[in-house]
């Protein structure tokens, strides 16, 4: 049979550099078959969020040989060459190669109409892997691969590989042989190649040979919808991290009903998603010409950043309101004020004009047209409009940024763009940037200076992490030549004359207020009442604080960086970074503060640490039996002085804190806390504090969202509703705009 030329082979007879090799083997197919690492937003079934996903080709004829690629494994006695369609990268079935590069035998996966378009395409099959029992997705090929047998666990490494591939060379393989090595084929080249945030994940997990079980493949779905819970662990996990040569080894991680030995596992997990892309937006008529060498920003400290700000953009030439785009979100800001104007609301709400259309899901870049009063361009994915802001309608499109700006023709940006702000210096001319390119556009007659490196065409941020991308950025009205450019949690002050930075980069929330009072809107990390002054509370985010007087419902004291409000905490980085957990210590100006695996007493009154920080396990010994490594969340038990809930995942447990002892637990939440199934918060609660009224109440936060409980009827009395709702942090404003 006629055979594909691979566009990858990955040979599994080098013992060195296998690492390298799979990553450079993955990122070969990612160019070859997704315009060169172009992204879109697919959607998947059954409610899940929207996922960012490598594009591939859309518009194939499934009867050419065209529409399909192959990429082969290299073993000692021939190869393995996996068959994929480029549209969506399902596996369509492998051929057997010969140590001379000739084909044996092709067995195809599909049905009676998928047969005789392979052998039309003289593809003769040997046979149908789906008549034996191999299926497509996850759950058939565990099945089919475990069949009669033992086996509790697929190891992910070349040495398990290798085996596999082997087995697919037999002259008659086994059901379980093809399931297996399908399954492990699927997962490497299909899985890695196609999700844009999981791609690194499986890329780790693969180089690095872990083992994944089984039950975490069946339960992938669970964690896709569950990023947020996820992506709080992987941060605790890479931050406390045991010293090199420890011999204790991390405790079991829990996810829900879901227990993993390491990180990678979840990683796999995460990777091996059976849901396939059923829609998005469609392929742009242009090809890039320009390689992606880093669509994927990187960080150097292992902390996970959240992006904040998908897009900006000044409202008119030399306003001071300017406007943000978070995930499909709008938010109005007063620069001049330094505080929010509106919102946060649904782009749909506040611009009608997109709604309807894939712009009302988010904004990746927007800026200004020069010289007119109300109109404004956006970029989503592979498109862009054209928007009036007055008339609240779409000018022109959406279209292809291909069709509408020649100048990007021949540059991977007809893909997609990260941010756009117009050149401050007065220039009738753009910065577009994606990754860590930037292009200046000439309005004029459409041409381009680029694509340059950022750290090459913008000299003074070499040092700085904006060389990998920037998110979004902003004209600085008023200031000839400079700019706001964000990245992550970050921004900087940028002169585009000079050649240097008027803002060294810090943290958003710290430069912009209104940003650092939104935090406690997104996500409550920990609560603390405070000990003396009734109704007064301390709420935690990340490396921020704010104090709330809850009879009033305001801000008592601005949201400030831990290591300045705590000045006990500036030497202990990983607290003055994150607090996880906080409980008052009773009779005392005392309270306990838990990081990671570590927590410490804190003199409240003398603003200094008391004792600390030790290990959890070394100082609440009854919590080591447990299995509580780590608090997401405690409270003391109203009514009882020493009795507290300490939280973890979806698991609880009632402490004596005189005995050092658990009394209750531990226990998954929706067992104890009748009131809380079906909500969420029996999946996780970030943040618990006593209510400050006379009732036996909680409050209990989750994710964005908090309810206050009655403990003595076991059910919530408030809730669930949105922090914004219910807690004045400075939102919102009321009705959306017109």
């Amino acid at each position: 049979m006629p055979l594909l030329a691979p566009i990858a082979t990955l040979d599994l007879t080098r013992e060195e550099g296998y690492e390298q090799d799979y990553r450079n083997f993955i990122r070969a197919i990612r160019i070859g078959v997704t315009n060169n690492g172009a992204l879109r937003y697919a959607d998947y079934g059954e409610g899940a969020a929207r996922r960012i996903v490598y594009r591939m080709e859309e518009n194939i004829n499934l009867a050419e040989r065209d529409a399909y690629f192959s990429v082969r494994m290299t073993v000692g006695g021939g190869s393995i060459d996996l068959y994929v369609r480029r549209d969506n990268l399902y596996n369509v079935g492998f051929a057997q190669v010969d140590a001379q590069g000739n084909a044996r035998r092709f067995y195809y996966l599909g049905d009676d109409r998928d047969r005789q378009r392979m052998q039309a395409l003289d593809w003769v099959p040997a046979g149908n892997l789906a008549e034996i029992g191999v299926g497509e997705n996850y759950q058939d090929l565990e099945r089919a691969a475990h069949v009669a047998t033992d086996r509790t666990e697929i190891t992910m490494s070349r040495e398990s590989l290798v085996g596999r591939v082997n087995n697919l060379l037999e002259t008659s393989p086994s059901t379980q042989d093809m399931a297996g090595g399908m399954l492990l084929l699927t997962e490497m080249v299909c899985e890695a190649a196609r999700f844009y945030y999981i791609s690194q994940a499986i890329s780790t997990a693969w180089s690095e040979y872990r083992a994944v079980d089984p039950d975490t493949r069946r339960q992938m779905y669970e964690l896709e919808r569950r990023w947020h819970v996820i992506g709080l662990h992987l941060q605790a996990r890479m931050e406390n991290l045991l010293p090199v040569g420890d011999g204790r080894a991390l405790p079991p991680l829990r996810v829900g009903s879901m227990t993993f030995s390491s990180v990678l596992e979840v990683a796999a997990a995460l990777a091996i998603i059976y849901l396939k892309a059923v829609s998005g937006t469609s392929a742009s008529s242009g090809r890039s010409a320009r390689s992606a060498d880093a669509v994927l920003a990187a960080t150097g400290d292992g902390h996970i950043r959240y992006p904040l700000i998908d897009a900006a953009v000044n409202t008119l030439e030399g306003s001071q309101i300017a406007i943000f785009f978070q995930a499909n979100e709008t938010l109005a800001y007063d620069l001049a004020a330094d505080a929010f104007l509106d919102g946060p609301w649904p782009i749909s709400a506040s611009w009608p004009g997109l709604s309807g259309t894939e712009f009302a899901n988010g904004v990746s870049a927007a800026t200004v047209v020069p010289d007119s009063q109300d109109i404004i361009w956006l970029f989503r994915g592979s498109q862009y409009v054209r928007y009036s802001a007055a008339q609240d309608r779409i000018l022109v499109g959406p279209k292809e940024i291909y069709d509408g700006w020649p100048g990007l023709k021949d540059t991977s940006f007809v893909d997609y763009i990260d941010a756009a702000v117009k050149d401050p210096s007065g220039a009738n001319a753009l910065y577009l940037f994606r990754g860590p390119e930037v292009v200046h556009y000439n309005l004029d007659d459409d041409t381009i200076s680029g694509p340059n490196l950022i750290k090459s065409a913008l000299p003074g941020l070499e040092d700085t992490d904006f060389i990998h991308g920037v998110s979004a950025a902003l004209a600085c009205p008023g200031s000839p030549n400079e700019m706001w450019l964000f990245r992550d949690d970050e921004y900087l002050r940028y002169n585009t004359y000079e050649c240097r930075m008027g803002v060294q980069p810090k943290p958003i929330a710290e430069g912009w207020s209104g940003f650092g009072n939104k935090l406690f809107i997104d996500r409550i990390d920990a609560a603390l009442a405070h000990p003396t002054s009734v109704g007064e509370i301390w709420f935690f985010h990340d490396g921020y604080y704010v104090r709330f007087n809850t009879p009033n419902n305001v801000i008592s004291h601005v949201t400030t960086p831990i290591a300045d409000g705590w000045r006990g905490l500036k030497q202990y980085k990983d607290f003055s970074r994150r607090i996880d957990a906080a409980l008052n210590k009773p009779g005392t100006s005392q309270a306990w503060l838990f990081h990671g695996h570590s927590y410490l007493t804190y003199d409240i009154e003398n603003d200094s640490v008391y004792s600390g920080p030790y290990l959890i396990e070394n100082g609440w010994p009854g919590l080591k039996s447990a299995g509580f490594d780590h608090v997401d969340a405690a409270v003391l038990v109203p009514g009882e002085s020493d009795r507290a809930w300490l939280f973890k995942d979806d698991q609880y447990l009632r402490y004596n804190l005189t005995s050092n002892q658990v009394i209750l637990g531990p226990k998954p939440i929706a067992d104890g806390w009748a009131g809380l199934r079906g909500t969420g918060f029996d999946l996780r609660i970030d943040a618990a504090v006593r209510f400050t009224g006379p009732e036996n109440h909680l409050w209990l936060f989750s994710g964005n969202s908090y309810v206050r409980y009655d403990v003595d009827n076991d059910s919530i009395v408030v809730g669930p509703k949105a922090i914004i709702d219910g807690w004045n942090f400075g939102f919102p404003f009321g009705d959306p705009p017109s």
